[in-house]
């Protein structure tokens, strides 16, 4: 049998083998964590490409996002363009129809593809619509209500197919758009109705307030020349009797009363005079608008002591009887109050004729009325004028200062 005999190496060589085999050991650990980093940098590497392939898809989310809301707000931006441009052509002086047809022409602008885009309104028997209105499949309608009730449409139609939207080929926010036009074009056309009806009301009462001046001023001039003439005629034979009488007594006490009756008799006849005039001068009849008031600012002169300029630009201003009574009127209510309220001791007046205007200028060295008290309830006065101004086209302003005067100056339209 054969046995195995152990090999025996020399000492130094198996010193050499032990430390050659610890050197492979140390290499091999080394290996391995090499090996080790190396799949953590691996998994690490793979962790962050899937990072950055999260990232692309993110983006690529975003961005579509990002478009998207870049769609919405420029949309957005033309509907409130839209109805900004709407109330700006609300506030315009223009009739009803011109308004509606400028609404018209603005709304394709705000929709998604107006370059396709037109646009009609129908309101009761009346069409307004784009040059480019065409009717199409591919359209958006609202009704308009009108106090309470339907009386038209506002209609969008694009002129050719586009994608499917929110309904048919158009976007939620423009439906919403639509209403909002449609109602708001509904209030302006109620607005508008109701401000005519008060305008028209208005200028029906305008004209009648001036006819029943026209009447008052006929039946002045009837009643002043009726105590003018009949009155003062009566006044004047009783005046005659009484100096006939007054020759054939001689009792010194009835003279004395007959003396008293005459001078109470010339006193009256002035008196009828004044109030004749007062009621209708006749020298504006006679001798025109100029002339009456020169002689209505001397007798103001003669009772009160106040001193007037006054000034004609031309010296002779002439227009038709109607407008030289208003113009007179307005001179002596103005007056009138300077007497009243003013205390003034001096008064300019100027009237000045050029370019189919007249320009009028009242002023006085007065207390100066307040602001708070020019157009108060209980100005009949000042109001009266206002509203003869505004009647004939004219501008009237009033300013007055405290302790300084008041200046009232207004431009009537007249003719050639």
């Amino acid at each position: 049998m054969k046995t195995h005999q152990k090999i025996l190496f020399p000492e130094n060589t198996k010193k050499l083998l032990e430390e050659e085999l610890l050197k492979a050991r140390i290499e091999i650990a080394s290996l391995k964590k090499t090996v080790s980093d190396h799949e953590k940098h691996l998994l690490e590497a793979h962790k962050k490409i899937a990072s950055l392939e999260r990232i692309a898809v993110d983006k690529k989310k975003l961005k579509k996002k990002l478009n998207l809301l870049e769609h919405e707000l420029k949309e957005g931006y033309k509907e409130l363009m839209c109805i900004y441009n709407i109330f700006n052509i609300m506030e315009q002086e223009s009739n009803l129809e011109q308004i509606i047809q400028d609404i018209v022409n603005v709304i394709p602008s705000s929709w998604q593809y107006p370059d396709i885009t037109c646009s009609r309104i129908m309101l009761e028997d009346r069409e307004f619509k784009t040059r480019n209105f065409r009717e199409t499949p591919y359209k958006q309608i609202s009704n308009i209500s009108i106090y309470g009730r339907n009386k038209g449409t506002v209609e969008i139609y694009y002129l050719e197919e586009k994608p499917l939207c929110y309904e048919g080929p158009f976007l939620k926010s423009e439906r919403n758009l639509i209403k909002g036009i449609s109602q708001t074009l509904g209030k302006i056309i109620e607005r508008k109705r109701a401000e005519e009806e008060i305008k028209n009301s208005h200028k029906k009462l305008q004209e009648l307030l001036e006819l029943l001046q026209v009447i008052r001023e006929e039946e002045r001039k009837d009643i002043a020349r009726e105590i003018h003439d009949e009155l003062g005629q009566l006044l004047t034979a009783l005046k005659i009797d009484i100096k006939w009488l007054d020759k054939r007594v001689n009792e010194p006490e009835l003279g004395e009363k007959i003396n008293s009756m005459t001078e109470l008799i010339d006193m009256t006849i002035q008196n009828v005079r004044r109030i004749a005039s007062e009621l209708r001068p006749v020298i504006l009849d006679d001798f025109g608008l100029s002339a009456a008031i020169l002689w209505h600012a001397k007798e103001i002169e003669k009772r009160t002591g106040i001193k007037f300029k006054i000034t004609f630009i031309p010296e002779d201003i002439t227009m038709d009887k109607n407008k030289s009574v208003i113009i007179y009127r307005i001179i002596q209510e103005l007056l009138t109050n300077i007497v009243r309220h003013a205390s003034a001791k001096k008064v300019e007046i100027k009237l000045k004729n050029k370019n189919n205007k007249l320009f009028i200028s009242v002023k006085d060295n007065g207390t100066g009325i307040e602001e708070n008290n020019i157009y108060t309830s209980k100005s009949f006065g000042l109001l009266g004028i206002k509203e003869r101004v505004h009647y004939w086209g004219g501008v009237l302003h009033i300013k007055g200062k405290h302790n300084i005067g008041t200046s009232v100056t207004i431009i009537l339209p007249v003719d050639e």
